[in-house]
Formats: structure tokens, C-alpha cells, sequence
């Protein structure tokens, strides 16, 4: 067993002291204007400029002459001051540019003067579980097979110890030989590649450990191979390899051999110097005859360019002795951050723990300026001890700009060396102890023999390497694996046929070692189906009945093709049929009607389809969830088969009522998820209020229904309810939704056929104590080993471990995999070696051997009650101290019972408090961080609790805490959950990554989080003063606080970081209800606004008047321009006239013929002298 030493987890945060000055030459201050003098300045003076006038001294003048000339200029001196401000300084941690923020501040402005130096501090602190990939190129040369061998036991090792440093690790493996071309190889004698992809980056280690026993190996003509090759096409071939993007990449090359350069390429015909690109075809360079080798200085370029960390670990050949290691260190010398490790026996896990501690705890500075600046850090890592470089712990550092500095972080290795200590893991003192004990890697095993005089219980690989210990009565049990249960496909069980298999298996298992099995799904022909369609028949609904009514022998026919045994039926909805929702006197409404049960008769089917009612209502939710619930409880009432394959489409053209809505009709009990039908009519809709979403959900999932939402738009508004039914799918499990568009009935329903037909996801039952792993995942994209191919099967493996012996020895080891949505399923038995099968026996004949005081047991003797000692030669008062030998872990310890303990008979008692084990060798406060509080320390490790693991438990396997309040999403479906925090993916087409505790702080996280919180919320507002009974109407309610504000406390600054949600009322007015939610750690926080808001109501006399006058405005505005364009017109074709004519000849002037016909007369009797 590898131990590291005590790793302190404290993070030391580095600041750096900078200086940035400019460069000048200039000493003095004669200057004739103001912009020569104040850019002159220097550390120790600088230069100042008077502004007064008039003056007549000399305007440009050092501090020092000022300082000692105080009348010099008094009052009106230009001296600008230098200045700094930092204009971006996001927290450690926040998500930037798709990484968490490790180095701060990002920007700074100054304002500087040219010979000033400014100072600043930058800030490094490493963040936790930064993503790390580690990619192994091994040479896999026949003389390199023992190292892959060496690899792949350890495989789950490193996976284990790199996951102490962080919880984002992946591996991932590539080979490769030489070019496949003479002379370097011969295809009648050798088979070779210059590089193959053999297994992509994964973090799933039955996968990695599964490949790894596939790689094949090869052979050449001559010693040096196609490492560079290999090397630039793992680099460059990101998509291929699977790197991700701001991942501390580490390439691991492993060989036995030196390495071809630039230039031998010509030798096999490869002319064209390396291009730098990616050339792989199926996982295999393609283009090996066709470039040559790339030079180290492109190799370089690559690395440095895209962060990459080499280590060349080489290793003596094992035909030649020879260590290539001058050409690799010389080579390590060359490329910028490689090094060089030999790579001795099994330290493969150290040399990539030595790495990685290196590239964690290291850091060096650089900076890009223009000449006339000069920047100086107060960090050198290249003196001993290095200042300013270290940073100690199991942390990250990464590269960022920053703006002012253009300070880059780069990554440097340090020589550092890892203390390993052996650790001996099995030293029990029974045969039950000793088996029980067993991991991947290695095992213990009990020695039977009596008499023996060496310890008993040893590791496999002690017994391998020690073949003359216990020969004969070695005590190893092997795992076996027995099908006790394999029925053919098709084969009638239970009532149906069958479509997976093995339905039981029997495994002999030991604690710590994974068992591997394989699970095959193949759907059956003429497998039952029950379709049952739940109508919304209020009046807009009537063309979809309509519709359905005529393709109703056409859906029967069509989903024939798939299956011989297909029933049909139809419920109908409208509302509860109460006040203010309903109104007697005007309409007519139930709130689940059973129309036709479950059938295969279509002539039947069709002619109740004619006489199906229709309702209506007040408001537009209908009671779609009351239907909903009695449709799937009333398993006897609508004919439900054992066994069949369910589906429910509930077709409706309105929003639905939730929970908390029934109280308005007086229906204030909680739904008790029972069916209540009399005469195929919901008789208590007026005693039960609606069920919630986790109800309709729990009977979803327990029942194995499968649930369409087929949403139309509604005639009348034109509105389509999409938003509301797609989150309703999103919380009920297997769900889904559809838009309901013209003659689509039939295609919905045959496609939720094949998607159930064709798809598998598999569940498990365990115990705490047990592991179950299964290949498959249906939420990623594309999904893994989910689809079955068209009239085929698929298998998928799994493994089952058992962790630890179970505390109570009767209990049941027994482990359940099924499909979801079948009643197949398959069960394992676990035969658990806890206890070995001579230990079984609870008495035997007294053996004089034992001190007739007990009998011989496992080759030891097992002491009857009184008596103890190795030979129970003692009893309860005995203080014999002469056996003291056996009570030594080795003939070399210079005290018994390690000094720690009291050797009696032979075996050590009252070790010291902290020491266990049999020779108290075992010190109980060393275990890492004492396990974290989730488990003990005893024998020197960690015992985990139920449900944490790790080296020191502190990895929560349960994903519970990855779930957001009130959601059924592991990290709300956009993560993955690791030791119970949530690891958040990329955002598609993006260049971030979702961020938040659970994964829903992004641009459209909200407003889906809104509309799962909504029922919640408005429960909450109706009853104010009364949270237990919304908690107690929903699940999932115990991290969830509820308060409440007025409409100007809720947009205060103590709300700054949370949500806006909003949640429309069922009201004439349009007023909705308004609320905020924010998370606290875990828990979630909801803020409801007291006061509902109204819309503002638009006046149309306003609308209606602003219309007509801007038409008569426009109308005006016309007429106007019409009539000044024909005045323009009339002039011009006037002017024209007058101008052809004086042209012809003809006289224009005024007519002498002409009378003006206005006369004038004057009055005789008018006396102008009457005034």
C-alpha cells in the first residue's frame, strides 16, 4: 500500500510586489514647454512647470529647487500627481473567461509619469479542483510490456490519489512504435504505428482499465522511435483526445528507447516537413509516410502555445540495459516546462504525484511591455531557495492576463521530492479479518498451517515474491460469478415476456474487489401496450377530439406494425365544478371523466368517441393533474395491465391547476393518491384539492407510466402553453412534451412508442455497503450505451463492490437492477467473505497444543471464554510476559508490541490510547484530516461512514446534495455531482461554463427555475401564515425559506444577488404575483413581494383619438404638399410657355386691348370736409 505523507491543506495566498517605471535619460529641467517638463521626472526629482503670467523667472523647475525656492512660482504650479486604480478585481473563484478566478486584480489603470516607478500587488491564489488531464504516450515496444502491465494494475490507484488534489481528473492512454515503413519496418515481421489513440480521456476507470488490456504491441527494425510523432499529434489533436479547455494538461511519455528527430523521416520516403495539424483517421496517424518527424522546436512551440506539461519518464531497456537518459534531459532542456524522470519498478503513480505537486505548487511570473517600459516583480525563482515561487498544497495555478502588467502566470517544475513510505496492510489476527481486507491491487491471505511459526496473514504480492511461506494450506478464497437464472428472450415470466437478462446471478465476493457483469436488453414482439389519451374537452378542444375520432382505426393499425397486443382508451377533463371556476347555471364541468376503459375493440373505441361530451369553464387552467392522478391510480377502474408498457397523453390547450388551487372551491385536503371513481366519474374534486407536481411524479415513476404533454394552441387567444408543460416534463421522471399541430395524434404517440421500445435506462437498489457502477449514461449527448439497435439488443456491464463487511452479519447482500418502466429485473446475491469457512465452526475438541483451554481454529488456537493467550495458556489473571517474541511485528523490533502496548501470552493488550493493531503498530491520528469527521481511524486508515469515501472520507457519495431545493435535476442538469459538489459543464456554442452552487446561474437558468419554484411560491402567498401546509402539499421542502417583503423592501440592496420571478394570477385584471429566490450555501431563500401587481390599463378613447388624428394630420399634411407641388408646376409650365413663344417671335407683353374690369365712381354728395 502507497502512503503519502501528511499533505497540509491550508492554501498560502503569494502577493507580489511590482514596479513599473519609464525609461528617461534627461537630469535637468530646462524645458521650454510644459509637456517636456512635467515628462521628466525621475525617482529621486522630478521636474515642475509655473503657469503664472506674467512671469519672468525660468517656467520649468525641479521639486528640489521649489522645495528650497518656496517664492518660486506660488501659486499657480502645474505637478501632476501619479495615480492608481484597479478597475476589475473579481473574487477568487468566480467563474471567468469558463475558469475560476486564481490571480487578481485583472486590470489596473494609472496614471503615470515618465521616470516615476508605480507600485502594485498582484494576488495568487490556486483554486480547488481544477480540471487535471493526464494523457500516458507509451512506447509499446515488446521490451515496454511489463510498464503497461505496471499501468494498468494501477490504474484505479491514480485515479484514486490524483483525486485527492482534485475531484475533476481524467486519464486517458496512446501508443506507439515507429513509421510503418522499410527500414525501419518490415510487415512480414513487424507491426507498427507511429501513434494510436487507444484510449480518449475519461474519467470512468472500468472503461480506462477494460482498453487498457486491448492494447496491442509491436515491434521495428532499429532503436529510436516515433516519439516526436506521437507527441505532436496528441498535442494537436484536441477534439480526438478529448482535452478540455483550461485543463492543467499533463502528457506522460513512456519509453525504453531515444527518439527520431527531424529529418530521418526522408529515410522512409516522409519529405514534407511536419505541419503542426492533427492527421488521425479511426484513432491512428495517417499521415506518418507522408510527413516527417516534427523538430523539437515545433514540439516547443506546441507545448508552450497550448499549456501543456511534459514528463519523459524513461526507463532501462530491458534487452540492452541501456538508459537513454542523456538525450531525454538534453531534450527536456529544449522544450519550455518539460522535465525528465526515470522510471524505476512501479513508480509510475509517483513520478505523475511528483508532477502534479510541482506543476501545483509552484509559480513563476512573466511580462510582455513595450521597450520604453520597464517592470520589475519581486520574485526569482531561480535563486536558492527560490523567493516568491512556492505555493503550498494540493492546488492549481493557471495562465491570465492581466491589462497593465501583461503579467502572464506560466508554470514551472521545481525539483521536489514526494516521501513514499510502504505501508504493510495486512497484519490481522484472523483468518476473517486478514480476507476481508482485499483491494483491487493487491489482497491478503491467511496461512491455515498448524503448527507455523511465521505471521499468518500476508498481501498477495508478499506470497509472490515469498514462495517458501505456507506452501501447502494457503487460505485465498476466489470470487466466482454463477448465472443462476438466464430465461431465453420471449420466454413467458410473470405474465410477460421476456426481455432482460440474466434475472439472477450468484456472486462469491470479497470486500474491496470489483465484480464485473454483463446485462442484456432485447424488447420483446408483441409486448403489451396500454394507450390511454386524457382529452381536455372544453369547447376549444373540439376539433382534436374530432380528429382523433377519425384516425382512431388508423393509430390502432399503425402502432399493430410494432406490436400485436395494443389496447386504447380515453378520459376527458375540464374543471372542478365549483364556484368562482364553474358555474352551474352556465356551463357544464368534471374534473376526470373515464370515457372508454382500455381496449382492443377499435369498433367500440370509435363509437364512444362519438358520444364524448364537452364542458366549459371560467378561467383557462383546467384540472389536467386531478386527471392525471386518477388516470394512473384507478389501475382496475381503466384497465391497466401487469406489466404492459403505459402511456398517457394528456392533450389540452390551457395551463393547469397545481396545488393550493382547490382551496379557492373549498377542496382543502391534501391529495391522498387515491383513486376515487364512482360510476367512471372523480367523485371527491370538491373534498380533494389538486395534487402537486412531486405527487403526479412519485406515481409516475412507482407505477411506470410514461407521460406526453401534447399542448396545442388554444383557438380562441391563439396562445400555446409550451413554457409551463415543458417544465411540468422537466419534473416528472420519463416525461416529455410535444406541440399538438393539425393530424399529428397518430405520430406523437408512435414516436413515445419507439422512443420507450428502444431505449433502456437502468436503476439499482443496494445497501450502503455496496457499489454499483453501470456503464450507461442517458443524460449525456450522445447518450452511452441507451439506444437498442432496430430489432437487435444491447448489453451493458456493470460492477458491483462491496466496500465494507456489513456491521450486522444478517443482513441481506443483495443487489436489484431493473429498466425503467419494466417489471424485469435482475438480482444479484452476494455471498460476502467477512468470515473464513474454518472459522464457521463455534467449538471443537480441546487441543493439548491450546493448553486443553481451546481448540484449534484457522491453524490458531481460538480460546474457550476465561482463557486467552496464543496458546491460551492464560486466563483473567495471569500477567505472563515470557512469550514476548511473538509479540514483535518483526525479529528486528528492539521492543514488543512496538513499544506502544502490554505483551501478554503472546499478544499485545492495552495498547497506548491512539495505537492499534495486533502489535499496537498502527498510530490512529496519522489517518488524513482524521477522516474528515465521516469515518474512523483504526489500523492506521480510514473506515468510512455509510456513503463517504476517499482516502480520508471525505468524497459524500450521495448526490443529494447536488440536488437544488425543490428540484429533481442533479446540478439542475448541467453538471455532474463529485464528492457532492457540483462540477458544472460548458455552456453549448460558448466559451464559459455554468456557474452557481447548483449550476443554474446562467442567461436562461432563471426563468425555468422560476417556473418550478411558482406553485411553491403562490401557495406561500395564499397562506401567508401557514408554510407547513405548503411543505406538507410539496416534497423536498426542508431547505427552503420563505419570507416576505413589501413592493419597496424587496428591491432593496439586501436582495441585490437574487432572481426576479413572476407568476400570473387567475384573475380578469392581468395582476400576477411577484417573488425573488436566491441560494444561502445550500439552502434556498424565497422572497415573496407582499402586493400583487396590476398591469397599467391602457385608456382606448386615448388610442382610438391618437389614430383618427394622425390620419387627419397625415390627410392634411397631403393636401398641403399636393397643392404647393401643382402651384411649382403650374409656374414652371407658365415660364416655359412665355419662353417658347418669345422664341417664336410673339409679343408677351401686357395686352393693349386690355380693360381692367374694376371701375371706380366717386359719391357727388360725399363732402370730404364733414370731418
Amino acid at each position: 500500500m502507497i502512503l503519502m505523507t501528511k499533505v497540509s491543506y491550508s492554501v498560502l495566498v503569494l502577493s507580489f510586489v511590482c514596479t513599473v517605471s519609464v525609461i528617461s535619460e534627461r537630469d535637468d529641467c530646462n524645458f521650454g514647454t510644459c509637456g517636456e517638463c512635467i515628462s521628466s521626472a525621475n525617482e529621486n526629482d522630478g521636474c515642475v512647470w509655473c503657469t503664472q503670467y506674467p512671469f519672468e523667472d525660468r517656467r520649468c523647475q525641479s521639486l528640489s529647487y521649489v522645495k528650497s525656492n518656496k517664492e518660486w512660482c506660488k501659486d499657480q504650479l502645474y505637478n501632476p500627481k501619479p495615480s492608481t486604480q484597479i478597475t476589475q478585481n473579481d473574487d477568487f473563484g468566480k467563474v471567468r473567461d469558463g475558469s475560476p478566478v486564481q490571480f487578481r486584480p485583472q486590470e489596473i489603470k494609472m496614471k503615470v509619469r515618465p521616470g516615476i516607478p508605480m507600485q502594485f500587488n498582484m494576488t495568487f491564489k490556486p483554486a480547488t479542483d481544477y480540471p487535471l488531464d493526464v494523457y500516458y504516450l507509451m512506447d509499446t515496444s515488446d521490451t515496454m510490456k511489463k510498464r503497461i502491465t505496471e499501468l494498468k494494475d494501477q490504474a484505479l490507484l491514480i485515479h484514486d490519489e490524483l483525486s485527492r488534489y482534485t475531484n475533476n481528473v481524467r486519464l486517458g492512454i496512446g501508443s506507439f512504435v515507429e513509421k510503418p515503413g522499410f527500414p525501419y519496418f518490415d510487415p512480414n515481421k513487424h507491426k507498427s504505428h507511429a501513434f494510436k489513440n487507444d484510449i480518449s480521456l475519461t474519467e470512468n476507470m472500468t472503461i480506462f482499465t477494460s482498453k487498457v488490456n486491448k492494447i496491442e504491441f509491436g515491434s521495428n527494425f532499429d532503436d529510436p522511435e516515433a516519439g516526436l510523432d506521437a507527441l505532436m499529434q496528441a498535442m494537436t489533436c484536441e477534439k480526438e483526445i478529448g482535452w478540455r479547455k483550461g485543463a492543467r494538461r499533463i502528457i506522460i511519455l513512456c519509453t525504453d528507447s531515444t527518439y527520431h528527430s527531424a529529418g530521418d523521416g526522408k529515410i522512409v520516403g516522409a519529405i514534407k516537413p511536419h505541419d503542426m495539424q492533427c492527421h488521425l483517421e479511426n484513432n491512428v496517424y495517417s499521415k506518418a509516410l507522408e510527413f516527417d518527424y516534427p523538430s523539437v522546436s515545433q514540439i516547443n512551440k506546441v507545448a508552450r502555445d497550448e499549456n501543456f506539461r511534459l514528463i519523459f519518464a524513461i526507463t532501462k531497456n530491458s534487452k540492452t540495459s541501456k538508459l537513454s537518459d542523456v538525450e531525454y534531459k538534453a531534450l527536456a532542456k529544449e522544450i519550455y516546462g518539460a522535465r525528465f524522470a526515470e522510471l524505476k519498478d512501479t513508480n509510475v503513480l509517483n513520478i505523475i504525484k511528483e508532477a502534479y505537486e510541482e506543476l501545483a505548487n509552484s509559480i513563476e511570473m512573466k511580462f510582455e511591455a513595450p521597450s520604453n517600459i520597464e517592470v520589475k516583480i519581486d520574485q526569482d525563482c531561480a535563486s536558492k531557495p527560490a523567493r516568491n515561487c512556492k505555493v503550498f498544497g494540493p492546488r492549481f495555478t493557471m495562465i491570465l492576463m492581466t491589462k497593465v502588467s501583461y503579467s502572464v502566470l506560466v508554470l514551472s517544475f521545481v525539483c521536489t521530492v514526494s516521501v513514499i513510505s510502504e505501508r504493510d496492510d495486512c497484519n490481522f489476527g484472523t483468518c476473517g479479518e486478514c480476507i476481508s481486507s482485499a483491494n483491487e491491487n493487491d489482497g491478503c491471505v491467511w496461512c491455515t498451517q498448524y503448527p507455523f511459526e511465521d505471521r499468518r496473514c500476508q498481501s498477495l504480492s508478499y506470497v509472490k515474491s515469498n514462495k517458501e511461506w505456507c506452501k501447502d494450506q494457503l487460505y485465498n478464497p476466489k470470487p466466482s460469478t454463477q448465472i443462476t437464472q438466464n430465461d431465453d428472450f420471449g420466454k413467458v415470466r410473470d405474465g410477460s415476456p421476456v426481455q432482460f437478462r440474466p434475472q439472477e446471478i450468484k456472486m462469491k465476493v470479497r470486500p474491496g474487489i470489483p465484480m464485473q457483469f454483463n446485462m442484456t436488453f432485447k424488447p420483446a414482439t408483441d409486448y403489451p401496450l396500454d394507450v390511454y389519451y386524457l382529452m381536455d374537452t372544453s369547447d376549444t378542444m373540439k376539433k382534436r377530439i374530432t380528429e382523433l375520432k377519425d384516425q382512431a382505426l388508423l393509430i390502432h393499425d399503425e402502432l399493430s406494425r410494432y406490436t400485436n397486443n395494443v389496447r386504447l382508451g380515453i378520459g376527458s377533463f375540464v374543471e372542478k365544478p365549483g364556484f368562482p371556476y364553474f358555474d352551474p347555471n352556465k356551463h357544464k364541468s368534471h374534473a376526470f371523466k373515464n370515457d372508454i376503459s382500455l381496449t382492443e375493440n377499435m369498433t367500440i373505441f370509435t363509437s364512444k368517441v362519438n358520444k364524448i361530451e364537452f364542458g366549459s369553464n371560467f378561467d383557462d387552467p383546467e384540472a389536467g393533474l386531478d386527471a392525471l392522478m386518477q388516470a394512473m391510480t384507478c389501475e382496475k377502474e381503466i384497465g391497466w395491465r401487469k406489466g404492459a408498457r403505459r402511456i398517457i397523453i394528456l392533450c389540452t390547450d390551457s395551463t393547469y391547476h397545481s396545488a393550493g388551487d382547490g382551496k379557492i372551491v373549498g377542496a382543502i385536503k391534501p391529495h391522498d393518491m387515491q383513486c376515487h371513481l364512482e360510476n367512471n366519474v372523480y367523485s371527491k374534486a370538491l373534498e380533494f384539492d389538486y395534487p402537486s407536481v412531486s405527487q403526479i411524479n412519485k406515481v409516475a415513476r412507482d407505477e411506470n407510466f410514461r407521460l406526453i404533454f401534447a399542448i396545442t394552441k388554444n383557438s380562441k387567444t391563439s396562445k400555446l402553453s409550451d413554457v409551463e408543460y415543458k417544465a411540468l416534463a422537466k419534473e416528472i421522471y420519463g416525461a416529455r412534451f410535444a406541440e399538438l399541430k393539425d393530424t399529428n395524434v397518430l405520430n406523437i404517440i408512435k414516436e413515445a412508442y419507439e422512443e420507450l421500445a428502444n431505449s433502456i435506462e437502468m436503476k439499482f437498489e443496494a445497501p450502503s455497503n455496496i457499489e454499483v457502477k453501470i456503464d450507461q449514461d442517458c443524460a449525456s449527448k450522445p447518450a452511452r450505451n441507451c439506444k437498442v439497435p432496430h430489432k437487435g439488443n444491447i448489453t451493458v456491464s456493470g460492477t458491483v463492490k462491496v466496500k465494507y463487511c456489513a456491521d450486522d452479519p444478517n443482513q441481506k447482500q443483495q443487489v436489484k437492477i431493473n429498466p425503467v418502466g419494466l417489471s424485469d429485473h435482475l438480482l444479484i446475491h452476494l455471498d460476502v467473505e467477512c468470515q473464513c469457512d474454518c472459522e464457521k465452526a463455534k467449538s471443537g475438541a480441546k487441543a493439548s497444543d491450546c493448553n486443553d483451554a481451546g481448540f484449534i481454529q484457522c491453524g490458531i488456537c481460538k480460546c474457550f471464554p476465561g482463557s486467552y493467550g496464543v496458546n491460551c495458556r492464560c486466563n483473567g489473571t495471569s500477567t505472563d510476559q515470557t512469550d514476548k517474541e511473538k509479540c514483535k511485528l518483526s525479529k528486528s523490533d528492539a521492543k514488543p508490541c512496538s513499544g506502544r502496548g502490554y505483551c501478554s501470552c503472546g499478544i499485545c493488550t492495552k495498547c497506548q490510547r491512539g495505537y492499534s493493531g495486533d502489535f499496537c503498530e498502527f498510530d490512529d491520528t496519522s489517518c488524513p484530516r482524521q477522516c474528515s469527521g465521516n469515518g474512523r481511524c483504526t489500523r492506521g486508515r480510514c473506515h468510512c461512514n455509510p456513503y463517504w469515501s476517499g482516502i480520508d472520507c471525505s468524497c459524500y457519495e450521495k448526490t443529494d446534495a447536488c440536488i437544488a431545493p425543490y428540484s429533481k435535476e442533479i446540478c439542475s442538469g448541467r453538471g455532474e455531482c463529485k464528492c457532492g459538489t457540483c462540477v458544472c459543464n460548458a455552456v453549448e456554442g460558448k466559451n464559459e461554463t455554468y456557474s452557481g452552487v447548483f449550476c443554474d446561474n446562467c442567461e436562461a437558468c432563471a426563468e425555468g427555475r422560476c417556473k418550478e419554484l411558482e406553485d411553491y411560491a403562490y401557495c406561500n402567498f395564499m397562506h401567508m401564515n401557514d408554510k407547513a401546509y405548503c411543505d406538507k402539499q410539496n416534497n423536498d421542502t426542508s431547505h427552503i425559506s420563505v419570507a416576505f417583503m413589501s413592493k419597496a423592501d424587496i428591491s432593496g440592496p439586501k436582495l441585490y444577488m437574487a432572481k426576479w420571478c413572476k407568476k400570473e394570477l387567475d384573475s380578469n385584471n392581468g395582476s400576477y404575483m411577484v417573488f425573488r429566490y436566491q441560494y444561502e450555501n445550500h439552502d434556498l431563500r424565497i422572497t415573496i413581494q407582499k402586493e400583487t401587481e396590476i398591469p397599467p390599463e391602457a385608456n382606448i378613447w386615448v388610442a382610438v383619438g391618437s389614430a383618427i388624428g394622425l390620419v387627419l394630420l397625415i390627410g392634411i399634411l397631403t393636401v398641403i404638399i399636393w397643392k404647393i407641388l401643382v402651384d411649382l408646376h403650374d409656374k414652371r409650365e407658365f415660364k416655359k410657355f412665355e419662353d417658347e413663344a418669345v422664341a417664336a417671335g410673339y409679343d408677351v407683353s401686357l395686352n393693349p386691348l386690355y380693360q381692367d374690369p374694376s371701375i371706380n365712381f366717386a359719391n357727388p354728395v360725399y363732402n370730404n370736409q364733414c370731418n
